[in-house]
């Protein structure tokens, strides 16, 4: 729907993103934040320079005589522009006249210098953990002025937030765990929109009455009869009985209607789907589903079911590890199903839903070959 918008709005562009706590490695906030801006730099160009210089100051700090590579920045990050002009990345040196620094650096950061050079000049004075509580400060300090500049808004999407206290909840307060996600959010005071999931509601308020004013929590049921309508016709199902049908066996669950959306696409690729083609209930909506399989495409699922994640590398070995017989160059195809996801550095999950109906689907001889699955996992995951 924003990228609808943005098509026929192009005068009040709508940037946004989404980030799912249920990868752990992004509930870590130096992760979170290094995947937030990478998003957002990659999808539309937006510049993280202060962020940058504190992350490579605060890198620089906890290990000094490990230099920085600028091969592992993009190549317009500033810090990348500073490896440029100097052999070493030493903060205490280059940092103190920031705006002295910028002059040498292409035009582009001179605005930048200028506005945050304050804030940029005592970061050689922090120790490396003050630098670290302040990264979502800067963070939100670069995206507050893009969004500034621009005159855009922004949306960020957050989902299984309960995640965060997967393994800590009876460690410490309860809200210290997301203090820094409140930070970050807490320093981006204008147009910008964020929409966080969870199975719990947020107790922000306990820490600060203020939050209620800011804070609108609403718990999601069923999807609307309209909405649903609205999903389907923009996935091209415009037969009103078939829509009805859908609408009514996905008992406004997004998962169960999104599968129905998959298995009319299965059929339409080979016949005109019919209203007899689908279930009535949502129990049944997995069985027509797999049904509608390719014997290939049922094994190879069958056999992701069970690691939490794969990328590439190992969706190969599995597959020719179980003979599958699906071919590893239609990996894309395969990862376009709804219940599919593929994060930015190609990290691959599958909806839980999803994953137990075939767990429970597997045959006995796979159930026992579990192990060997998990070992190929931890291997080529880590």
């Amino acid at each position: 729907m924003l990228e609808k918008h943005n098509k026929s709005n192009q005068h009040t562009r709508v940037i946004w993103t989404s980030i799912d706590f249920a990868t752990e490695q992004y509930r870590q906030p130096y992760k979170f934040f290094e995947i937030l801006s990478s998003q957002l730099h990659q999808k539309y160009g937006i510049k993280f320079n202060s962020f940058d210089i504190a992350l490579a100051t605060y890198l620089k700090k906890i290990n000094p005589h490990n230099p920085l590579v600028k091969e592992n920045y993009s190549e317009d990050s500033i810090v990348r522009d500073v490896l440029d002009i100097c052999d070493e990345f030493v903060p205490v040196n280059l940092i103190p006249n920031v705006y002295n620094l910028a002059k040498s650096l292409p035009e582009r950061y001179q605005k930048w210098a200028l506005k945050r050079k304050e804030d940029i000049s005592k970061l050689p004075d922090l120790e490396p953990t003050e630098i670290y509580e302040r990264l979502p400060v800067y963070l939100a300090h670069d995206l507050a002025d893009h969004l500034q500049n621009t005159s855009e808004s922004a949306v960020i999407f957050i989902d299984t937030y309960e995640a965060l206290w997967e393994k800590e909840r009876d460690k410490g307060s309860f809200n210290s765990r997301d203090e820094w996600f409140r930070k970050l959010i807490e320093n981006i005071q204008k147009s910008c929109l964020w929409v966080i999931c969870g199975k719990e509601s947020l107790r922000w308020e306990e820490v600060d009455e203020d939050w209620k004013n800011y804070l609108d929590q609403r718990k999601i049921g069923k999807l609307p009869e309209k909405d649903a309508l609205d999903l389907l016709k923009q996935c091209g199902i415009i037969e009103k009985d078939i829509q009805n049908i859908l609408i009514e066996s996905s008992e406004g669950v997004p998962y169960y209607l999104e599968l129905s959306i998959d298995i009319y696409r299965k059929i339409k690729q080979k016949e005109q789907p019919t209203p007899g083609n689908f279930a009535k209930v949502p129990e049944g909506i997995f069985c027509r589903f797999v049904k509608y399989l390719d014997r290939e495409e049922k094994e190879t699922l069958k056999v992701l079911s069970v690691p939490r994640y794969w990328n590439r590398e190992l969706f190969k070995t599995l597959i020719e590890k179980f003979n599958t017989g699906y071919p590893a160059t239609s990996f894309s195809e395969l990862h376009r199903f709804s219940f599919m996801d593929v994060d930015e550095e190609g990290k691959c999950s599958m909806h839980q839903l999803m994953r137990k109906s075939l767990q429970d689907y597997q045959d006995p001889d796979l159930k026992k070959k579990k192990s060997i699955i998990s070992c190929l996992t931890s291997t080529a995951i880590n």
